[in-house]
């Protein structure tokens, strides 16, 4: 075990120099080409919010974490962080954008067959006690958002296990907008105030750490 930390300490070490020596239109053609939205993330988006929604309402942790590996929104991410700790706005503009594209198309996805399924769903109030006790906000909802915008950019630096860190980052956003969704379809207003408290804090604590760890990895290696 031992062993293999070194490995990948050294490894990390060398990507971070790597990053520092790579010439500054790389980097930023990386970011630019991964701040884009294509019809396919569209579509995983809105595909991930369903699945989440239908974890919520069966409480099936299956459901949830296969919505989380669906979720494309770990680039969008990067790109933003990219975009400001370079200074380039246009390329954290598009990165913000297009992960506010793909939240949205997880809101009105989970929402839509929220509405649905109302209307099939008798006696929802276990479902949205559950979800109202599931996702009430707390302050550590931007300690954790912080500590994994951080894995973003460290996932993003080293090439270690980016498919693991989205996962960890969807599990941040697309489960909160899945809530969100059925508490607008059933009008439960304390569940769509909670849930959405929940999701913007996570949200601002992913955009805030992944930046700061991008400044420091950059400045100090």
């Amino acid at each position: 075990m031992g062993a293999s930390r070194r490995v990948l300490s050294r490894r990390f070490l060398r990507s971070v120099r790597i990053l520092r020596g790579r010439p500054l239109e790389e980097v930023l053609d990386e970011a630019n080409d991964r701040s884009s939205v294509d019809l396919l993330q569209a579509l995983l988006a809105a595909i991930a919010g369903v699945v989440a929604l239908a974890g919520i309402i069966t409480g099936s942790m299956i459901l949830l974490v296969g919505a989380m590996l669906l979720s494309p929104i770990l680039s969008p991410i990067y790109s933003a962080a990219v975009g400001l700790s370079f200074g380039r706005l246009e390329i954290a503009v598009r990165g913000g954008f297009s992960l506010l594209i793909l939240t949205f198309l997880a809101l009105a996805s989970s929402t839509t067959a929220a509405a649905i399924v109302s209307v099939f769903l008798p006696g929802p109030d276990a479902v949205l006690e559950a979800a109202r006790q599931a996702y009430t906000p707390h302050y550590i909802d931007l300690i954790i958002g912080l500590a994994l915008g951080a894995a973003v950019s460290l996932a993003a630096v080293a090439r270690l296990n980016e498919p693991l860190i989205g996962v960890a980052v969807a599990a941040a956003l697309i489960p909160p907008l899945a809530a969100l969704g059925l508490g607008l379809a059933f009008l439960d207003y304390e569940l769509s105030l909670g849930s959405l408290a929940k999701a913007s804090a996570n949200m601002a604590g992913l955009l805030a750490g992944s930046t700061l760890t991008f400044n420091i990895l950059r400045r100090l290696l």
